[in-house]
């Protein structure tokens, strides 16, 4: 007999699609309601697809939060949903014009989606994540089946499905949204790396559904073949709910990589990193193949890097490296901008550098913006140089979003170091004992580990980036990040 396939979708307690289809019966295809104008009919109306669409609304945020609107819209490319369910459409039109979702009407060819999200009276209204028959994922397990053999000092502590999460997860980050949603200032609202504030709807539904996957052990650890990072229901999950989270009923500690993107800037610094024939332990010649193409193309591209590191004094990179690996770095971003008059804190300073970092090269609107950018080229010069280049735009180059090339540059080294030098050793040095789970630039253990993967972390640094990394003090998830962090 075959298996029923279910799905995890996150759904608000109010509304029951059940209860929904009895008030706004689908109606099979018929010539009255093409006169009437009925944008949707249906020879069948199946369930599991109308769940599929709504499930979409929060698992693609869940994995991408910055990929929401300010509004809370979510874009979904119907092309790409068409592949799985080719009436795909009618299923929305039913959603649309029966008052459950909203789309914000706003289409460009190649380049934006229509975007959607719950309609306003699902809104302030709690969520829980239920297993619901569906054959149709957004998520192919077996896709990434391969990984889990070829990494097992990644994989394996996933396996063992101990990582788990307490129940009080869920009413706090309802108590979360309502904080959230109840402050008039926004300035609780969390920042994305463009600078915009996320929607507090958006963070919860994922929320709740990622708790839902560590609950159900569905993590979906998988590593991307972008930037070549790790991502799982573990990574999506906010800072402010690792207190929940133990492994096999033990605590776990966390030791991050202080302003981990200026520090690995530093690597790219060296003008020994760009060489074919670099002595470097980590050199562009050892990342992976996708990212070593998008460093050479066009061929002008390394042909003006070269060029810049000829006209490059030996002093040039002193003060960056310097304040990069004091671990410091955001901090006097914030003193800086603090003397100008802009009252901003540490997390504003990071995002503001991500954004002068991954930005185009093209000015920004946002007059604060341009302000940081123009701190950050004053402090750096010759830094600021380096990134023009490497984000730098060329005609006849057909590959979206040149500028990225610097994100996943850094991320792809951060990767590398971090999973794949770091977590191997820890794996073979421990005996396979040690359990660790990373979220991206922060190694994550159980209580009592804490000593030996520092000590692991900051040779392996300190190796490959050729400076001693600005570790952060091993942190107790349970003792951080408690209820006075709300």
């Amino acid at each position: 007999m075959p298996t029923r396939k279910v799905k995890l979708i996150s759904l608000p307690t109010s509304f029951s699609l059940d209860e929904h289809i009895v008030k706004f019966p689908p109606f099979p295809p018929s010539i009255e309601s093409i006169k009437s104008g009925c944008y949707y009919s249906f020879s069948k109306f199946k369930k599991e697809k109308a769940y599929y669409f709504l499930g979409l609304l929060t698992s693609i945020p869940a994995r991408n939060p910055d990929i929401v609107t300010k509004d809370g819209f979510v874009p979904i490319n119907q092309k790409l949903v068409r592949d799985s369910i080719k009436d795909i459409k009618d299923y929305t039109n039913y959603l649309l014009y029966t008052g459950v979702i909203e789309c914000d009407k706003h289409y460009i060819p190649d380049e934006k989606s229509f975007a959607y999200r719950w309609s306003e009276k699902y809104s302030l209204s709690k969520v829980s994540a239920k297993l619901i028959e569906c054959k149709y994922d957004d998520y192919d397990t077996g896709r990434y089946a391969w990984q889990f053999e070829k990494y097992p000092y990644l994989f394996h502590w996933y396996q063992q499905d101990k990582l788990m999460i307490d129940d009080a997860s869920d009413d706090y980050a309802f108590e979360l949204y309502q904080n959230k949603m109840n402050d008039p200032t926004k300035r609780s609202w969390d920042l994305k790396n463009k600078g915009e504030r996320k929607h507090p709807e958006s963070q919860y539904r994922s929320a709740i559904l990622n708790i839902a996957k560590i609950r159900h052990c569905c993590y979906e650890a998988h590593i991307d073949s972008n930037v070549h990072r790790l991502h799982s229901a573990f990574t999506g999950l906010g800072k402010k709910y690792r207190r929940f989270l133990t492994y096999g009923g033990e605590k776990l500690v966390g030791i991050d990589i202080k302003n981990s993107q200026p520090y690995i800037i530093s690597l790219i610094l060296n003008r020994d990193f760009w060489s074919e024939n670099s002595s470097l332990p980590l050199s562009i010649t050892n990342l992976p193949a996708n990212i070593q193409e998008a460093l050479k193309t066009p061929p002008e591209l390394p042909a003006m890097i070269g060029k810049y590191f000829n006209s490059i004094e030996d002093n040039d990179f002193t003060d960056y490296i310097t304040l990069a690996s004091s671990g410091m770095f955001y901090e006097r971003i914030v003193e800086i901008v603090n003397e100008l008059g802009e009252a901003i804190e540490r997390d504003d300073a990071k995002i503001l550098m991500f954004y002068t970092m991954y930005s185009s090269n093209y000015l920004p609107k946002d007059s604060f913006f341009r302000q940081m950018r123009g701190i950050f080229k004053n402090m750096f010069p010759k830094v600021a140089e380096l990134f023009k280049i490497i984000k730098r735009d060329f005609q006849g180059i057909d590959v979206e979003k040149q500028h990225n090339r610097l994100a996943r540059l850094l991320q792809s080294i951060e990767s590398e170091i971090v999973l794949h030098r770091c977590c191997q050793r820890i794996w073979i040095e421990g005996n396979q004992q040690v359990p660790v789970f990373t979220i991206h630039d922060n190694i994550v253990t159980t209580e009592g580990n804490e000593a030996f993967v520092q000590r692991i972390m900051t040779e392996e640094l300190e190796r490959f980036i050729g400076i001693a990394p600005p570790l952060s003090l091993p942190e107790r998830w349970e003792e951080k990040y408690g209820m006075e962090n709300l």
